[in-house]
């Protein structure tokens, strides 16, 4: 029997070795599907997915040589509108990443750039094709800038036909106000030729335009009393029913503007300036019904009232000030969470003291009229 050569062994044992020491190939991540696109030219297409989702944070996940799934909680496959609270995490704060390949062919004629709209996302959000960041809205921490009405943002992509679209998604931790369902996509983003993308961001903003009429009158009627209300008091300073007009028309125009403008600054100021122009609202509304109904004439209800207000606009301010702690904190979070559940439980059962003040004015039999 012909032996044979040491090398041959020794290679041959090396070979057995790697195979046996090797991870099986169940173990490697499977590869992500492609969203083929064709003829995009004047009109938009919706990203509707497949979009992989993943929660946490890495740099690495811009890259589209990256594994699209990591074994356990690896990538979801996931439709462009389905948010993090659909996905039974409701109370998640945090990093999360949205990713879709994507290949492009435009139509015949058609411009060889694409751009993309972003209808709502929550809350910050950075994006990135092909491993570059493109774009981003507000500012990731450690300091966190972010806006109370996020609006439709447009961003340009280039001629590139393949690749990979990421969205880094920070959302801000939970808020009182929240609806539990935010973080992330709220709507599936749209891809198209840049006119295109451009009309459709102004057929966008026409039709939130046109959606705040209404507020927009309140608003301006609002304003309209306060400068009537203020300049007849600055003309008869002992009319207290005329101040408590002005206060509380001048407050309630303040938070209409707070909460429905599009005005770029923080969600820190615009939640906490709201508190302070809301509680001052209904301090103002107590004080002119006080005043109206001619119910100031007890020095017991007045004293009342004022003790009220004072508590009212104490817990309002705190509550605002809650905005501007350091919410990553663990220990923080759960007593700003608690306090402003208290907080809020306070001015939520003094809202029932106009109804009070009426009934009583009812039970003195004042002139209807009044």
């Amino acid at each position: 029997m012909r032996r044979l050569p040491l090398p041959f062994l020794v290679l041959a044992g090396s070979l057995f070795l790697g195979v046996a020491a090797s991870p099986s190939q169940a173990a490697v991540p499977p590869s992500a599907p492609v969203t083929a696109i064709d003829g995009l030219g004047q009109g938009t297409a919706a990203l509707n997915g497949p979009w992989q989702f993943h929660l946490g944070d890495a740099p690495s996940w811009a890259d589209p040589q990256a594994h699209d799934a990591t074994g356990i909680g690896g990538w979801e496959q996931l439709a462009g509108d389905k948010t993090w609270g659909a996905q039974v995490l409701p109370s998640y704060a945090g990093y999360g990443w949205y990713r879709i390949h994507l290949h492009l062919t435009p139509a015949s004629g058609a411009s060889p750039d694409f751009a993309l709209l972003l209808q709502r996302v929550e809350d910050v959000y950075e994006i990135y094709w092909n491993g570059q960041l493109v774009a981003h809205y507000g500012k990731m921490p450690p300091h966190p800038t972010y806006y109370y009405q996020p609006a439709a943002q447009t961003f340009g992509l280039g001629p590139v036909r393949d690749g990979l679209l990421a969205v880094r998604v920070w959302k801000a931790p939970l808020q009182s106000f929240d609806s539990d369902q935010l973080g992330g996509s709220v709507t599936a983003p749209l891809i198209g030729g840049p006119a295109a993308i451009g009309a459709r961001k102004a057929e966008l903003d026409y039709g939130w335009l046109r959606s705040k009429q209404y507020t927009f009158g309140l608003n301006a009627l609002y304003r309209l009393v306060f400068a009537l209300s203020l300049l007849a008091w600055l003309r008869n300073r002992s009319q207290n029913v005329l101040l408590a007009m002005a206060t509380y028309s001048g407050a309630r125009a303040a938070g209409t503007i707070l909460l429905n403008l599009r005005i770029p600054w923080s969600f820190d100021f615009a939640l906490g300036a709201f508190q302070l122009a809301f509680t001052l609202g209904d301090v103002g509304l107590w004080f002119l019904l006080l005043y109206l109904l001619k119910l100031d004439k007890s020095p017991r209800l007045a004293r009342f009232t004022r003790i009220l207000a004072i508590v009212t606009f104490t817990a309002g301010t705190l509550d605002g000030l809650l905005t501007f702690l350091d919410w990553s904190n663990p220990f923080i979070a759960g007593w700003a969470q608690l306090s402003d559940g208290v907080l809020t439980f306070i001015v939520t059962i003094v809202e029932i003291f106009p109804l009070i003040l009426v009934g009583l004015a009812l039970r003195k039999r004042l002139d209807l009229t009044r």
